[in-house]
This record gives C-alpha cells, sequence and structure tokens, in this order.
C-alpha cells in the first residue's frame, strides 16, 4: 500500500529572499527597498513620483524587449508573431503614459518646491526606457549625435522600426503585409487546366 505525501504548499521552495516564492520570484523585497523610506522623502509625493517613473521605465523595457524580438521575427519572416509583440509592446507605452496620469494628482508647486529641487540634473530625456523606445523605433532621442543615431537606425534594418509605428496608428496586418513585408502565407496558384 502507497502512502501519500503532500506538499505544503505554504512553504517557499524558490531560493532568495521572502517569504513566500511569489515574493521570491518577483524579487519584492529588492523592488519595494527601491523607493525612498519616508524619513528620506524631501515631500510626501516623492513616492508617487517614483512609483510612477520606475514603473514606468519597466513597461518601457518591456515595451523595447518585445519590438527588438519582434524585429527578429520579422527577419525571419514570422509576420503574425511579430504583430502580436508589437501590439504588445503599443500596450505597454500606453499603460507608461496612463501612469503618467498619475503625475496630475502633484501640483505644480508641490513638483518644482518638493521634488524637482532632489533630481538634480535628471529629466525624462535621460530615461532608458523612453530611449530605448526610440531607439528600436528608428526615432532619434534629443540628446542623440546625428552620426550615432544614424548607425543605430541602419542597425535596425530596412524600417524595421517603421513597422511598429504603423502598428501603433492602427493599420491592419494584411496592409502592413502589403508594404514591403512579405506575408508567411502564400496562396497556392491554381494548376492549369489540362
Amino acid at each position: 500500500m502507497a502512502t501519500e505525501t503532500h506538499e505544503d504548499f505554504s512553504e517557499p521552495i524558490l531560493p532568495g529572499k521572502g517569504a513566500s516564492d511569489y515574493e521570491r520570484y518577483l524579487r519584492t523585497d529588492d523592488l519595494l527597498a527601491l523607493q525612498k523610506t519616508p524619513e528620506e522623502q524631501s515631500h510626501p509625493d516623492e513616492l508617487l513620483f517614483q512609483t510612477v517613473h520606475q514603473s514606468s521605465e519597466l513597461w518601457l523595457k518591456l515595451a523595447w524587449f518585445e519590438v527588438e524580438t519582434a524585429i527578429r521575427y520579422l527577419r525571419e519572416r514570422k509576420l503574425a508573431a511579430a504583430i502580436r509583440l508589437l501590439r504588445r509592446a503599443t500596450d505597454a507605452v500606453k499603460t507608461t503614459i496612463g501612469l503618467l496620469d498619475m503625475l496630475e494628482h502633484m501640483s505644480p508647486w508641490e513638483y518644482t518646491r518638493g521634488i524637482r529641487p532632489v533630481l538634480g540634473h535628471g529629466s525624462g530625456f535621460d530615461s532608458p526606457g523612453w530611449n530605448g523606445v526610440r531607439r528600436v523605433s528608428g526615432s532619434r532621442a534629443p540628446s542623440q549625435r546625428p552620426h550615432s543615431s544614424a548607425a543605430k537606425a541602419r542597425s535596425l534594418g530596412k524600417d524595421e522600426g517603421g513597422l511598429w509605428r504603423r502598428v501603433i496608428a492602427g493599420e491592419k496586418p494584411a496592409s502592413i503585409a502589403g508594404r514591403g513585408t512579405r506575408s508567411p502565407i502564400r496562396r497556392r496558384r491554381a494548376a492549369p487546366h489540362r
């Protein structure tokens, strides 16, 4: 007679810090330690500002990662998979823009007096996420030199970053496929009658 073993799902099995596998997998201890503590904050809205911008960087990282993967799929002629990832990237950018709406809960005075002074020379133009999105979409970041952006645009190949712009604009896959990107689905020609 075999005895059954019961796994205790309340005990984590993944390595790392955290009381649960959820915390260990997502590394929530590290993630939640990235924001200033109340004692370190120069203004109560600093947590809002940091949360919006840090989460935006994660969504933008996802966006440019998906576009880079979609470009690889395009080179492999996997149009449907590329379009799926481009749509996901578009939604990640839309999510980021939605997050920025949260900053409207902070007055310009609170930002100017409480948060701007502790940012140093920091600016949204320094955002690794937005700069990554610009890079993969073929756009030049304001801080890039012309010769370096041209080299980056050439590395993307023949306007592959432009495909993302067309998906964002709402073009349908069929219209995109007709613009220089061959569809992976080919119609068979009818055999001639004998």
